[in-house]
């Protein structure tokens, strides 16, 4: 039932005007009931209230992990699937800061589970990129798409070979992951494996799952380009085991044991943390 704007007024004043402490008198302004009844919740914390919005109130909350804080805003009926300006939705912020806890509440209250941000970047991206393996887990099994693509078209596996997560990447490999997905360059898995040097258990871990290891990227690099031997000689050893044709040039005309890498952007659309942190 839907209390009418004068009585709902008339209520909060009788309620301030009997109030027990002077201090607890609310100075009145043009707020909703819900929106008076929000700023009395005992189980906010105060640094909450500063919060621009109501819904930037549940951001704060999802990203500090205050389970207790986030159920206080949902059953204030605060939209579970509200974005800031970044795109990025509560779950988000849960996500890639590892809160299994206010992620689990957040989807039991109908959150989006492949919710993307203004980077299309999904929950599943972000506790791939920070490595988190419980949310992942628990993303897939609400439902979450792994070889989703963001704009740069990188799915949770590559993100998780950045982190250098063996574990969550072969977690991902287990649930369906492609283990050849390109992003826009042509990047594989692999090549990125390969890029970070000390990942040989990761390249043995996506060679075993079918990558290849004589894929190009724009550049017509492969994945031995990206391993120098200034450096990275165990990894380059062992694409080599694995059949990598040493002699292959890319569009430059290097070949690939020559000692380059070349520079990659970083793959983090940052924004998470300036944010919320």
């Amino acid at each position: 039932m839907t209390i009418a704007p004068s009585i709902a007024w008339q209520w909060m004043e009788l309620h301030d005007s009997v109030s027990l402490y002077a201090v607890e008198r609310k100075v009145r302004r043009s707020v909703s009931l819900k929106q008076w009844q929000l700023h009395r919740c005992p189980c906010l914390h105060p640094q909450l209230l500063l919060a621009p919005a109501n819904e930037g109130r549940l951001h704060r909350a999802a990203w500090s992990g205050s389970l207790e804080q986030v159920k206080a805003l949902l059953n204030f009926r605060i939209p579970v699937a509200c974005q800031a300006c970044s795109g990025q939705t509560p779950l988000h912020l849960a996500a890639a800061n590892g809160h299994g806890n206010v992620a689990r509440t957040l989807l039991e209250h109908k959150a989006q589970v492949d919710c993307k941000d203004i980077n299309r970047w999904s929950p599943l991206h972000w506790a791939s990129f920070n490595g988190n393996l419980d949310i992942i887990d628990l993303l897939l099994s609400n439902g979450g798409t792994v070889n989703e693509k963001n704009n740069n078209g990188m799915t949770p596996l590559q993100l998780a070979v950045l982190a250098e997560s063996i574990c969550l990447g072969k977690l991902l490999l287990e649930r369906g992951a492609t283990v050849d997905a390109a992003d826009k360059d042509l990047v594989t898995p692999l090549h990125l494996a390969a890029g970070c040097g000390g990942l040989c258990i990761a390249v043995h871990l996506l060679m075993q799952y079918g990558d290849s290891v004589g894929s190009t990227d724009l550049l017509e690099m492969t994945p031995l380009h990206y391993s120098p031997l200034n450096g990275f000689a165990e990894t380059a050893k062992n694409l080599l085991c694995y059949g990598a044709d040493k002699n292959a040039k890319e569009s430059l005309g290097k070949n690939s044991l020559a000692p380059c890498l070349t520079e990659r952007p970083n793959s983090s659309p940052g924004g998470v943390t300036e944010e919320w942190g």
